[in-house]
């Protein structure tokens, strides 16, 4: 029986020499795994950090340049105002052709002129 006993105590310290020699590697493979998702947290959080920088700059960028659009577009209205007070635009063609148009006489408002004024040399001839 002594045998036996000792038999199954050394059975017995070898299971559990196996399963603590299993259960170290299950540790060590979730330390490595640990380890591998620990860089990526920080690898992530670099790029995270990256990004919102890069952000902020991209921001800053657009800000300055809205601020310049801003800047053109009032500048560009206060000329267009001034130019509206001291300079009338140039009309197009068609539009200068009928403001000439309509600015001459025609030929029926001319002729009876004409003809007073011929009326009226021939009066003070005729009265020499």
């Amino acid at each position: 029986m002594a045998q036996i006993l000792e038999d199954t105590q050394a059975i017995s310290t070898q299971q559990s020499k196996k399963e603590r020699k299993k259960q170290a590697k299950r540790e060590a493979k979730l330390m490595l795994k640990v380890e591998k998702g620990q860089k990526e947290v920080k690898k992530a959080e670099r790029k995270v950090s990256k990004a919102q920088a890069d952000l902020e700059t991209s921001k800053g960028r657009l800000h300055k340049s809205e601020e310049k659009l801003t800047g053109l577009r009032a500048a560009q209205d206060s000329h267009n105002g001034v130019a509206a007070m001291n300079y009338e635009p140039v009309a197009t063609t068609a539009e200068a052709d009928a403001a000439t148009i309509d600015e001459q006489p025609q030929d029926d408002e001319i002729a009876p002129a004409t003809d007073t004024m011929d009326h009226s040399e021939e009066e003070t001839r005729q009265e020499v």
